[in-house]
């Protein structure tokens, strides 16, 4: 019995990789923009009428609330149009006004709805690196404040002033 051997066609490994790593790759890629996809679909799901992790207006940190949530805490938790005071600085005299006295209060519903609209606004890029820097390393947002010109032009300000002054200094 004579075992004939067939003449072997010499193939080299480079015309097989070339196609393999081409397959790799493109597998990979579809794999990556699946997942990035999936992962970012459930965290929209997730995230749906909340605000985004990473997200405070005014240092006060409103990641996962509502906006109406948002709002109630800002409205709780900013108080400068009340307390806060604005300084008037004439030679060597100084006058301090509450901002409200001048038409200035808080809006805390604008500003938890401007945290919410962080990572919402713009094209599917700009939203993803909203959320992203969010998430990453926080932003935080001014709050907003309403200027009420009827307020601010039916005040005298001297007057106000003045009554600050009673007892301090004399104003002709």
């Amino acid at each position: 019995m004579s075992i004939n051997a067939l003449p072997r066609k010499n193939k080299t490994p480079s015309a097989h990789i070339i196609p393999q790593i081409f397959a790799a790759l493109a597998g990979g890629a579809i794999i990556f923009f699946l997942l990035s996809g999936a992962f970012t679909f459930a965290f929209n799901f997730y995230y749906s009428g909340r605000i985004y992790p990473g997200v405070s207006t005014a240092g006060n940190d409103l990641s996962g609330l509502t906006v109406d949530q948002a709002a109630l805490l800002l409205s709780q938790q900013i108080a400068y149009p009340l307390n806060g005071r604005i300084v008037f600085q004439e030679g060597g005299s100084n006058w301090a006004v509450a901002p409200h006295e001048l038409g200035f209060v808080f809006d805390a519903q604008s500003s938890a709805r401007a945290a919410y609209e962080t990572g919402r606004k713009g094209g599917p890029l700009a939203r993803l690196l909203g959320q992203a820097r969010a998430w990453r390393s926080g932003i935080n947002l001014a709050p907003l404040m309403i200027y009420d010109e009827r307020v601010a032009y039916g005040v005298d300000l001297f007057q106000v002033v003045e009554s600050k002054l009673v007892g301090y200094a004399d104003i002709p």
